[in-house]
């Protein structure tokens, strides 16, 4: 289940940027194609609890690398993904995006909010995008100052939510390892 996830990680950040922009060309333009497999013997690259991995995207003629960090939430006995948080730079994009998938259990009224405590000043709403059986899509445009604040927190952060019944939920997040992944991202971009 975390290879779907994953790749539509990919997939959806590349779409949802396009439409946070609200490009005309970038709506009009035919749906993309997934990425494919990266090389063989290219492996994620790991800096703590973050993953940093690149697939290629495009024919032969068009071949690019699409590469994002990314932190799997496993269930308490890690045998399944439960959700996933990814940063990216999606084609044509200014700066960095962050898109979380969560089990399709959430209520749309009530934007997702990641933090780096509970009792964070400065927590982060998400936008709802769109859900489907892999889960539901969240993203956000991330500026500058976030991105300093969140390399020098290396503890447990936490993605919370509204459930479909209107319970609050919340999954965690760590933040050790995501200063020297955004560096090893930025290096690929």
């Amino acid at each position: 289940m975390a290879r779907p996830i994953a790749s539509a990680l990919v997939l959806l950040l590349q779409i949802s940027v396009a439409h946070a922009l609200d490009r005309p060309s970038a709506r009009a333009a035919p749906p993309a194609k997934a990425p494919a497999a990266s090389p063989a013997g290219e492996a994620p690259r790991v800096f703590g609890d973050w993953r940093l991995r690149c697939l290629a995207a495009g024919g032969a003629q068009t071949a690019h690398r699409s590469c994002e960090i990314l932190q799997s939430v496993l269930v308490k006995d890690k045998s399944a993904t439960i959700a996933e948080i990814a940063f990216g730079k999606p084609d044509g994009a200014q700066g960095l995006s962050m898109t979380i998938v969560v089990p399709v259990d959430v209520a749309f009224h009530a934007a997702p909010r990641v933090t780096v405590s509970d009792a964070d000043p400065q927590p982060l709403d998400l936008v709802w995008r769109r859900c489907a059986a892999a889960g539901c899509f969240a993203s956000v445009s991330l500026a500058e100052p976030i991105l300093a604040r969140w390399r020098a927190h290396d503890g447990m952060g936490r993605i919370a939510f509204k459930s479909a019944a209107g319970q609050d939920a919340a999954l965690p997040v760590s933040f050790r390892g995501l200063a020297p992944a955004l560096d090893a991202l930025a290096r690929e971009h």
